[in-house]
């Protein structure tokens, strides 16, 4: 049960940060400007959670009759840390709405992959998360696919606006990853900490909570800033039309509730870490729509941040999910050479040699002079690195030795 729970919030999760980006970025390039309505929407659908809570309440109230069954089954300690929660995810709404309002979603999109090391970074000191090397070199390989764009950052500013603003846009959206970075492992150690027995229908209870509190938190800056007032004109010089920007409205509200309501499901079922992952393996498909969609430009320093995200995610999924399997998988039916398995562990290595050579050229066709060279290593740094490689050959005969004595859960 635990492991469909966790797949169907992986997929709500997936649809919703996929959806709710680009929808907030059509609000702004279709005439939108309002950072606190569009900060609002982030967290504005909690209401549509109360329809799987009245569902989940009705079950309980089928299988086991009881004068003690209520409605919502959070008690007041559970309650308050939602409350503070819900406050910090409202404050990155806000610092979110700001990013994407100054920057294409295929940008946004990639700086908010940077997310993932601070998620991991917070999770190893919140709630004591057990790291691989697989999912530290995802972590790092995530980190320097955003940190590449900040070399060229202003490649793809669009013609509208200036180097201070897409500059402030990208420094907002970095916020708001480090921000969320922390919330996924806080909302991890309440789980833990919390003195109920947790259960998915108190998840969605607290997820309800989180997003009420944001919620007011941007309604009093849409007060203070009167939005309220100026929404029906914009609604009326909206590019594609009054209606329409309603419904981008409403469909943007449900996006986010998708991805809301998934982060905290996964978190339940599995990790903030794992939550994490699944937030930056959409990244590439957000990076097509985008240019899809928006005819957004997808140049080569994009190209390079794409190449080593998804090279991220091919790491943890391997080293957390494929390569234990595959290798358990040879010595259950018929391997016996634990030399050999442990050469299959970094034997792939000629594959580096592609993005590699995609650096090169990048380096060639931005700065052409003649001392670009393909490898860049100087020989300290190759001795320093051939050392740690016996270190990790001899830790990849440690680990096929085991894998091949233990189950793979163990």
């Amino acid at each position: 049960m635990r492991k469909a729970l966790l797949v169907i919030n992986g997929i709500v999760l997936a649809i919703g940060k996929c959806g709710g980006p680009l929808l907030m970025r059509a609000y702004f390039i279709h005439g939108g400007k309002r950072f606190w309505f569009s900060s609002w929407l982030t967290t504005g659908g909690w209401p549509i959670i109360l329809f799987p809570i009245a569902c989940a309440y009705m079950y309980r109230r089928r299988t086991e009759p009881t004068s003690k069954n209520k409605l919502f089954l959070m008690r007041p300690p559970l309650f308050v840390a939602s409350a503070v929660i819900g406050i910090l995810t409202g404050v990155d709404d806000y610092l979110y709405s700001y990013g994407v309002a100054l920057l294409p979603v295929s940008t946004c999109s990639i700086v908010i992959a940077s997310q993932l090391a601070f998620t991991a970074a917070f999770a190893f000191i919140l709630v004591k998360q057990k790291f691989t090397s697989y999912s530290v070199n995802a972590v790092f390989l995530l980190t320097v696919g955003a940190g590449v764009l900040a070399l060229r950052a202003s490649s793809d500013r669009p013609d509208t606006e200036s180097n201070r603003k897409y500059a402030l846009g990208f420094i907002m959206t970095l916020a708001a990853a480090a921000l969320y970075g922390f919330v996924l492992p806080l909302v991890e150690l309440m789980y833990k900490k919390t003195k109920q027995e947790m259960s998915y229908a108190l998840v969605m209870e607290i997820e309800m909570v989180n997003c009420l509190f944001a919620t007011g938190f941007c309604t009093v800056g849409m007060l203070v800033n009167n939005d309220f007032k100026v929404i029906p004109r914009e609604a009326r010089e909206f590019d594609l039309g009054e209606t329409k920007y309603y419904v981008v409205a409403i469909w943007s509200a449900i996006m986010w509730q998708f991805f809301f309501l998934g982060a905290t499901g996964v978190i339940f079922c599995a990790s903030s870490l794992v939550s994490g992952i699944i937030i930056a393996v959409v990244l590439p498909v957000i990076e097509i729509l985008a240019v899809i969609f928006y005819k957004e430009n997808f140049q080569a320093e994009k190209g390079v941040a794409l190449a080593l995200s998804v090279w991220g995610f091919i790491s943890y999924f391997y080293g957390n999910c494929g390569g234990p399997f595959l290798m358990r998988a040879y010595f259950i039916h018929g391997g016996k050479r634990f030399w050999f398995s442990s050469w299959l562990t970094t034997g792939g290595w000629p594959i580096i040699l592609f993005p590699i050579a995609c650096a090169y050229m990048y380096r060639c066709r931005t700065e052409p002079t003649s001392k670009n060279k393909l490898f860049l290593m100087k020989p300290p740094l190759f001795i320093a690195s051939a050392v740690i490689g016996i270190l990790t050959g001899v830790d990849d005969y440690l680990y096929a030795y085991g894998v091949a004595l233990l189950p793979v859960s163990t």
